[in-house]
């Protein structure tokens, strides 16, 4: 299933809970701070709480029970981030 808003430059997914988690990614203009995740069993997405810090090809790790958000880039341009920031679920 397609993801419910087209972007590129995700980076990584990482599972969590059952459920596929996609970070950030960018779309003609914009780097984007929002969070879809995916649920295989009911075969649906839903948007989750956004990234604090908007950041395309950026890195999530799942480290006991949470989920990292490393790096990236904060622009379309070659503007890595330092950002390090835990998810929160929604």
């Amino acid at each position: 299933m397609a993801l419910p808003a087209p972007r590129g430059g995700t980076g990584a997914a990482v599972e969590w809970q059952g459920e596929l988690y996609v970070f950030g990614g960018s779309t003609t203009g914009t780097v984007l701070g929002r969070v879809d995740a995916y649920d295989p069993a009911a075969n649906a997405w839903r948007a989750d709480a956004p990234l604090p810090t908007p950041r395309r090809g950026a890195w999530p790790a799942l480290f006991q029970g949470r989920i990292f958000v490393v790096g990236g880039h904060t622009t379309l341009a070659n503007s890595p981030s330092t950002a390090f920031e835990v998810f929160t679920r929604q």
